[in-house]
């Protein structure tokens, strides 16, 4: 989600920690996360009668997929690598880019 947030497109994200993070301040969880998920779903249910099945995170988790697919996103922190290991990497990486077809 950081390209939405970088692109001004996307707000309130979801982290692979489940916690959210905004476009201002990243990596923040625990209350920041329950506090999104309200405001999602007290807007999903903002026109639910009293008595009528609410819309649940589940559910707007299968909204979702149904409209966008499933997607996750990997994130590998590298701490104290090797210069050269990683520059190594990084030319391994360039040349696949550069082989690759467009689009």
């Amino acid at each position: 989600f950081g390209n939405l947030m970088d692109a001004g497109k996307c707000s309130v994200c979801g982290e692979e920690s489940f916690g959210t993070g905004g476009d201002h301040v990243r990596e923040k969880d625990g209350p920041f996360a329950v506090l999104a998920w309200l405001s999602i779903l007290a807007y999903k249910n903002k026109d639910t009668k009293p008595g009528e099945k609410l819309i649940g995170v589940k559910d707007v988790a299968m909204e979702h997929w149904n409209k966008y697919g499933r997607n996750f996103f990997s994130r590998y922190d590298y701490e104290n690598v090797d210069s050269d290991k990683a520059a190594a990497v990084m030319d391994a990486v360039r040349a696949v880019i550069a082989g690759s077809p467009a689009g």
